[in-house]
């Protein structure tokens, strides 16, 4: 008796556990979440795409760097034998002057007056606009502890608000912008081709208003050719911000003009619109990608469907029990 009683346990407890362990592998898991597979594929390309962006860097980038270094080189020496009463250790020093004041965001020169301060009320609020949207050019920074303290709480309160807000404004626009492709595209009958051309039309419409346009005014502002001007737009507003170009109104114009306030005004809100845009760009460029991307099923509601009466009986009776 003690034996088939065991036995009756034992096979209950394995008809009870094997719904059990169905139940915890068919977990319904998150939106848009692939197979471990396809997950492993992700990562891959990753890796191999920064990879190859490395290399193609280092051939590019390497031999103008060599030759850099070759002419500062040799500009050093001459300066040296042409002004011998200039020690190497007296340039050095005179060099890493320079350098520090340049990361403070300083040109260097002998006439102070000459000089337009980096903290005016403009430039600062400039500044604050390039912490909040995650920018950093990196061109100027706070020098003092007090500064950088400052930093961190206004970055903590600021980054957050400014996500919300831009969140909102994004949707107003990609309302804005859809309404513009549907009107353009209601010829178009097919709903996957609707979606493809209305994606490229929000770009286009974007990159000319955001990017295009802009780079005219900035070729003007800033003295670049414009290609440079394009690269700067395309960099500041993906918050790429690699800080080789920022706007700082050159040709002699004082930042605290009235031209020079209107400049700083509108490059600030170039900068929010643009980010609005450009994020909201990329987000419908990674949602297209992540529609092709093969989606793991959720086999839940499967799962009970195949469950057979007798798995039933069990878990009522453990339920019992």
């Amino acid at each position: 008796m003690e034996k088939s009683h065991s036995e009756e346990n034992s096979a209950r407890e394995e008809k009870t556990s094997a719904p059990e362990r169905e139940l915890a592998e068919s977990q319904p898991q998150p939106d848009g979440w692939v197979s471990g597979k396809v997950l492993a594929i992700l990562i891959v390309s990753y890796v191999l795409l920064i990879i190859l962006g490395g290399v193609i860097f280092h051939f590019i980038e390497t031999s103008p760097e060599q030759e850099t270094v070759v002419a500062s080189t040799q500009r050093i020496s001459t300066f040296l034998n042409n002004n011998t009463c200039v020690t190497a250790e007296e340039l050095k020093l005179l060099i890493e002057e320079v350098i520090n004041a340049y990361e403070l965001g300083i040109t260097a020169s002998n006439n102070t007056e000459s000089h337009d301060s980096n903290w005016d009320f403009v430039s600062s609020i400039f500044f604050a606009t390039t912490i909040v949207t995650t920018i950093g050019y990196g061109n100027i920074s706070p020098a003092t502890p007090g500064g950088r303290v400052f930093t961190v709480f206004f970055a903590l309160v600021g980054i957050p608000l400014f996500l919300v807000t831009s969140g909102q404004l994004g949707m107003r626009m990609a309302s804005l912008f859809g309404k513009i492709s549907n009107k353009l595209l209601k010829k178009v009958k097919t709903e996957k081709w609707k979606s493809i051309l209305s994606l490229v039309l929000v770009f286009t419409i974007g990159f000319l208003l955001f990017s295009l346009l802009p780079a005219i005014i900035f070729t003007y502002a800033e003295g670049w050719n414009y290609y440079v001007a394009v690269y700067y737009t395309f960099i500041t507003l993906t918050t790429i911000g690699f800080g080789d170009y920022y706007p700082e109104f050159a040709n002699g114009r004082s930042g605290e003009s009235a031209e020079g306030i209107f400049y700083r005004l509108f490059v600030n809100l170039w900068v929010i619109f643009g980010l609005v845009w450009m994020a909201s760009t990329l987000s419908a460029i990674s949602d297209a990608v992540s529609n092709v991307v093969p989606k793991k099923k959720n086999n839940v509601a499967v799962n009970k469907e195949k469950a057979s009466p007798e798995d039933d009986e069990f878990k009522r009776e453990s339920t019992d029990l």
